[in-house]
């Protein structure tokens, strides 16, 4: 019908809606980690041996992350353990 009433020259209105993501409405922090995902075999390590494995942590969204690492090892250090990173910064 509608097609009839366009070659007629009637006037043909159309009702768009649109749905929006909520993720596109509030901006959201994103968080990456590289290596992805975040492992490490550091193997056989010596009594006193001192073995460093570094990490990036990133914002890959928009907005502010806030983020925690924490370690079930008390042999175990984590440096930095906490910080914010905005849009696009990575550590």
């Amino acid at each position: 019908m509608a097609l009839a009433a366009l070659r007629r020259g009637a006037r043909l209105t159309l009702l768009l809606i649109l749905f929006i993501p909520v993720s596109l409405l509030a901006a959201a922090p994103q968080l990456f980690t590289e290596p992805d995902p975040l492992s490490q075999d550091f193997g056989q390590v010596g009594e006193g041996a001192i073995v460093v494995w570094y990490f990036r942590v990133g914002n890959a969204g928009e907005g502010l992350l806030e983020w925690q690492a924490e370690s079930d090892q008390p042999w175990l250090s984590l440096e930095p353990r906490q910080g914010s990173l905005s849009a696009g910064a990575i550590v």
